[in-house]
């Protein structure tokens, strides 16, 4: 996936801002963390419902999703940028959107 795309899915989403995060591309809403690109490996860092989430991700596609130690034991994955697919991407990025927007954006998007 490129940053391009990426971009992309994150600010089809109301009130998503694209910002900065450990001075790496980010993107919030209600200047709440969603993702943000990682300061060293071609990987994006997602949000994430839970460490069991985090961990059925892992599991299911190791060769996309992985953790470094700074990540264990807090709801966030990253994804290898190279080896991500849309279909893979949006449901995680929705899923961390609806837990931070405002019921008047999530009511934008559901119509």
């Amino acid at each position: 996936m490129t940053f391009e795309k990426l971009r992309d899915l994150f600010l089809a989403f109301p009130g998503v801002e694209e910002s900065t995060s450990y001075r790496t591309p980010a993107f919030k809403v209600r200047k709440k963390l969603l993702a943000r690109l990682h300061q060293k490996e071609p990987a994006v860092v997602l949000k994430v419902d839970s460490i069991d989430e985090q961990e059925a991700l892992i599991e299911m596609s190791p060769s996309v999703f992985y953790i470094t130690d700074h990540y264990e034991g807090y709801p966030w994955v990253l994804a290898r940028m190279s080896k991500l697919k849309v279909g893979q991407a949006r449901p995680i990025i929705e899923a961390a959107w609806r837990a931070e927007a405002s019921q008047k954006q999530i009511a934008e998007l559901d119509g």
